[in-house]
């Protein structure tokens, strides 16, 4: 994965293939990487954000 306009380079090498598992861990922590350095651009804080999640995922289980 590399994303040039971010200044983010992502590189994964493994002798084992196929382990959708540890791409699938690496490549949710490159997107919080990532979308944390975007909100420091954007001087957003982190906490607005999380507390939004928070909510969204609280209404979704209630409705349920």
């Amino acid at each position: 994965m590399k994303k040039s306009d971010s200044g983010l380079q992502l590189e994964f090498r493994s002798k084992s293939m196929g382990n959708f598992r540890d791409i699938n861990i690496i490549e949710s922590s490159f997107n919080s990487i990532r979308r944390t350095r975007l909100l420091e651009n954007k001087n957003i804080e982190q906490s607005l954000l999380d507390s939004s999640q928070h909510q969204l995922i609280s209404d979704r289980l209630r409705l349920r």
